[in-house]
């Protein structure tokens, strides 16, 4: 069953999102990448390729619906980094805004009656749970330590610990 257009649109928009995420966590990763803070590092290059991940996923799914992926210019993000909170902060705004555009989707495809999608983006609403809970975690510890740079650097380590454990 072939995608209407509207929703091929709308995932087009979903697909190039993701592409611009994957752009700016990557961004996030540099501010990081030069300081001795290889947790923080290494959690925003997984972020990164999780958001090419989901592109891949989306532009999959277009090909398997009927519908043709539309490639659009990828700009850079225009970010001037300051601190680890600030990129954490940045991180879940990125998170939160992708999850409104699924959820955006989801009632779109409820409304065209298109449950094949609704389906497809279930999965996408509770991984956006998940790293949206992950995110505020790391924020809210980053909050308890403050400016200690100690604690950053223990925090630092709880970070890499966590993408170093399996996930289930």
């Amino acid at each position: 069953m072939k995608l209407s257009a509207t929703i091929a649109a709308e995932i087009n928009n979903r697909f190039h999102m993701e592409m611009q995420n994957w752009f700016t966590y990557l961004q996030l990763a540099s501010f990081f990448d030069s300081k001795p803070l290889p947790g923080f590092s290494s959690w925003l290059h997984q972020q990164a390729e999780d958001e090419l991940n989901h592109a891949k996923r989306w532009y999959d799914y277009l090909i398997k619906r009927g519908a043709t992926p539309v490639f659009t210019d990828i700009k850079a993000p225009d970010l001037k980094l300051t601190s680890p909170m600030q990129c954490m902060k940045l991180a879940l705004e990125l998170e939160e805004k992708t999850t409104e555009s699924i959820q955006a989707l989801y009632v779109l495809a409820n409304k065209e009656k298109d449950f094949v999608t609704q389906f497809a983006l279930q999965s996408l609403l509770e991984g956006q749970v998940n790293e949206m809970n992950e995110t505020r975690n790391i924020i809210e510890t980053l909050e308890m330590v403050g400016q200690n740079e100690h604690g950053m650097l223990v925090v630092d380590a709880q970070v890499l610990r966590g993408i170093q454990q399996p996930q289930a």
